[in-house]
């Protein structure tokens, strides 16, 4: 989920160079997915401010080792109102009208599913190794230090 999100949030803004590199081919998609989706639009607008990430974007995995479906399954358990408030917690103001109405857990579902599958899941194994990769270089440097 956090590659996700982090595909997310380099779709809406890249920031350095590689996330640009990497919107390319992704972009004509995401922008048709916005849109085609006014609720998923003011969803991912609202979502993000300068220094923060709405909460239900950042839920902590039940486990150490969660498949995506597990996490999408936690967010899909979310109800209206919590998307409704993280998204206040994050933008202060009122929402849009967009996200008033019911439904809006499911659309974040399909937004989250939508990043993962056309953007995250075709390169996965690959980020994965590299992320596995990381995790053990640092550990082998920490206790090198210790």
């Amino acid at each position: 989920m956090a590659e996700t999100v982090g595909a997310l949030k380099a779709l809406r803004h890249p920031y350095v160079p590689w996330e640009q590199a990497w919107r390319r081919p992704h972009v004509d998609g995401f922008q048709g997915l916005l849109a085609a989706r006014p609720v998923v639009r003011a969803l991912v607008a609202a979502s993000f401010n300068l220094r923060w990430v709405a909460d239900f974007l950042t839920i902590a995995p039940a486990s150490a080792d969660p498949t995506f479906a597990a996490e999408l399954a936690a967010v899909e358990g979310l109800s209206d109102e919590r998307i409704r408030a993280d998204l206040r917690a994050t933008r202060p103001g009122p929402l849009a009208a967009e996200l008033l109405a019911d439904g809006l857990t499911g659309q974040v579902v399909k937004l989250l599913d939508w990043i993962w599958t056309h953007t995250v899941a075709p390169e996965w194994p690959e980020r994965e190794r590299r992320l596995r990769a990381d995790i053990v270089a640092r550990t082998a440097a920490l206790s090198t230090r210790g």
